[in-house]
């Protein structure tokens, strides 16, 4: 896994319990994304995110079994740590709910840094870039990897 997630660290371990030849007594250890993903801006409005939160924790009991896949939702299957940030009205509810540990908030910060780390060198590539679009896309390639790298970041994604 280390060398998997070197590469692509938006994976991580999944077993295969359907398809030929597989099944829940033979699985097939595989990799998978942290299904089902929602996503949204750091400006959506707060109460909004507390409405979805709060019903897809506290009503999953309600939904579970209505949708293939559903499971997903639940609070166990979550991946606290994954590639992405938790808004921060769902990182408040978790904290509120007692499931947000210290682990989980060091690497909700470094998922920000990092965020914060990319707009500000995308802001400041923008304001000297070229305008061919090949030399604009491999310029800003190369700034992006040299500025994660050198603040000791991967640059894989």
């Amino acid at each position: 896994w280390a060398q998997m997630l070197e590469v692509a660290p938006y994976f991580q371990p999944h077993d295969v319990t359907s398809g030929a030849g597989i099944n829940a007594d033979h699985p097939l250890a595989s990799a998978s994304y942290p299904y089902p993903i929602m996503v949204s801006n750091a400006d959506l409005a707060p109460e909004t995110v507390t409405g979805l939160i709060t019903t897809l924790v506290e009503s999953f009991d309600d939904y579970k079994d209505n949708a293939p896949g559903a499971s997903g939702y639940a609070l166990e299957n979550q991946n606290m740590t994954w590639v992405v940030p938790f808004h921060d009205t769902v990182v408040a509810y978790y904290q509120e709910s007692g499931v947000w540990t210290d682990e989980m908030d060091a690497h909700q910060n470094a998922l920000v840094e990092r965020q914060q780390l990319l707009m500000d060198t995308w802001e400041a590539y923008q304001a000297d870039a070229p305008e061919d679009e090949a030399a604009f896309i491999d310029g800003w390639m190369e700034t992006r990897r040299a500025a994660l790298q050198e603040a000791g970041l991967n640059p894989v994604f």
